[in-house]
């Protein structure tokens, strides 16, 4: 009798108009995006599928009508961080808005890593950026330490959820998403949760 392996499923297959994120096992809380700040929030992707959306949630609109945020996809460097751009969906104005907010993509996906990107930028004489929906810091419940680690074997500080990427941005109004990542080493107690939804 031949013995052939068994192979585990990843994932039981994405279902059309739900929406998909990471993992978080932690708690949510609202996270204040700074401004000229790139945002990389990773996701698992187990089996080739299709997406119609980025999305996320605003709790508290920002400052102004004119206030944008620009989103993207990233494929996963050798050294599990974001690498090469992969989709740059442009400037959506989301002004004082709250609640969902859903960003039109067309991406087909392989399996693998991808880290899905926010940056907002705030509108002249705008005094605040926008507040979205998010994972909190815990990291005893963090299942991202598996891909991003902490800085020392101890689970009683803070969990690392977010890589960040500060940019200087002289004129936001023609901001294009940097073409490969330029994230060091550094990571957030929170992480704004961003979504897919499947086609």
């Amino acid at each position: 009798m031949a013995f052939r392996p068994i192979v585990a499923v990843p994932h039981p297959g994405f279902t059309a108009g739900r929406y998909y994120t990471a993992i978080r096992g932690t708690v949510s809380t609202n996270v204040l995006l700074v401004e000229n700040t790139i945002y990389y929030d990773p996701i698992y992707i187990p089996m080739a599928a299709s997406f119609d959306r980025l999305s996320f949630t605003i709790a508290t609109g920002a400052g102004a009508a004119e206030n944008e945020v620009r989103t993207g996809i990233y494929r996963t460097a050798t050294n599990g961080q974001p690498g090469a751009r992969l989709v740059d969906n442009g400037r959506t104005v989301i002004g004082t808005s709250t609640g969902a907010i859903d960003i039109t993509i067309s991406q087909r996906l392989a399996p693998g890593w991808y880290w899905l990107a926010i940056i907002p930028n705030r509108a002249t004489g705008s005094a605040t950026q926008p507040t979205v929906r998010g994972a909190a810091n815990d990291a005893s419940r963090q299942p991202s330490i598996y891909w991003l680690g902490l800085t020392a074997p101890d689970l009683s500080g803070g969990g690392n959820v977010s890589w960040r990427n500060a940019e200087t941005v002289a004129d936001w109004t023609t901001y294009t998403l940097p073409a490969t990542a330029t994230v060091t080493q550094s990571t957030g107690a929170a992480v704004p949760a961003l979504w897919l939804r499947a086609a």
